[in-house]
C-alpha cells in the first residue's frame, strides 16, 4: 500500500512518514509497519533517518544513471551467460510475459511481470547470485517508473522495443541483442534524467 502510494504520487518526495499515523491508517501495529519501511528502504523508496523516522526518497538523475549503468553491466553478463543454452521455449515464455506486462494496469503488476520475464529469459545462465543482484537493481529502478510514463511521448520513434530484444535473443545474436539492450536502456534513462533535471531547474527557479 505504501509503495503504491509513492508510485502514484499520493506520498510525495521528501515527505516525512509519521509512523503512528500511518499505522492507524493502515490498521497495523508499529512493528509490521517498521518492517515494511525497512523493505521500502532496501528497494529505494524511502530513507530511514535515525531519530527522525522515514522520508520518501527524492529521485535524482544521478541515481538513475548509476542504476542504469549497473543494470547494463549485470544484464549484459546475464545475457552472455544465458544465450548459448537459451531455448525457443524460454523465449516464447518471455514474450508471453511481455504481453502481460503491456496489459497490466498496475505498476506493481508490471514490475512483478518484469522480474519474472528476466528470471525466465536468463534461467539458462544458471547463475542465481547474478540474477538476484539484477532483480535488486531492477526493483530499485521501479521507483522511476512514473517518470518513464511521463517521457514516453518524447522517446525516439525508432527506439528498440523489448520484443525486438527478445527476438534477437531467440536468434542467439549476441551482438544485436547487446546493442538493442544498451540502446533502449540508455535512451530511456537519459530521457527520464532530462525530465528530472528540468523539474529540478523549475523548482530552483521558484520565488
Amino acid at each position: 500500500e505504501l509503495r503504491t502510494a509513492i508510485l502514484q504520487g499520493r506520498l510525495k518526495e521528501g515527505e516525512r512518514l509519521h509512523q503512528l499515523a500511518l499505522a492507524r491508517q493502515l490498521g497495523l501495529s508499529p512493528i509490521p509497519l517498521r518492517e515494511a519501511l525497512r523493505q521500502l528502504e532496501a528497494e529505494g523508496f524511502v530513507t530511514l533517518e535515525p531519530y527522525h523516522g522515514a522520508v520518501v526518497r527524492t529521485m535524482t538523475p544521478e541515481e538513475l544513471h548509476d542504476l542504469t549503468e549497473t543494470r547494463l553491466a549485470l544484464e549484459g553478463l546475464a545475457l552472455r551467460s544465458a544465450l548459448p543454452a537459451l531455448t525457443p521455449e524460454l523465449v516464447d515464455q518471455a514474450i508471453h510475459i511481455r504481453h502481460a506486462m503491456v496489459a497490466a494496469p498496475d505498476p506493481r503488476e508490471v514490475h512483478e511481470a518484469h522480474l519474472t520475464l528476466l528470471e525466465v529469459l536468463y534461467a539458462s545462465a544458471e547463475r542465481p547470485h547474478l540474477l538476484h543482484l539484477l532483480s535488486e537493481v531492477v526493483s530499485r529502478a521501479q521507483r522511476y517508473y512514473p517518470i518513464y510514463k511521463q517521457v514516453l511521448g518524447t522517446l525516439p520513434e525508432n527506439l528498440p522495443t523489448l520484443l525486438e530484444y527478445l527476438q534477437a535473443c531467440r536468434r542467439k545474436d549476441l551482438e544485436a541483442a547487446s546493442h538493442l539492450l544498451e540502446t533502449r536502456l540508455r535512451a530511456t534513462s537519459e530521457a527520464c534524467g532530462q525530465w528530472l533535471r528540468q523539474r529540478s531547474g523549475k523548482e530552483e527557479g521558484r520565488p
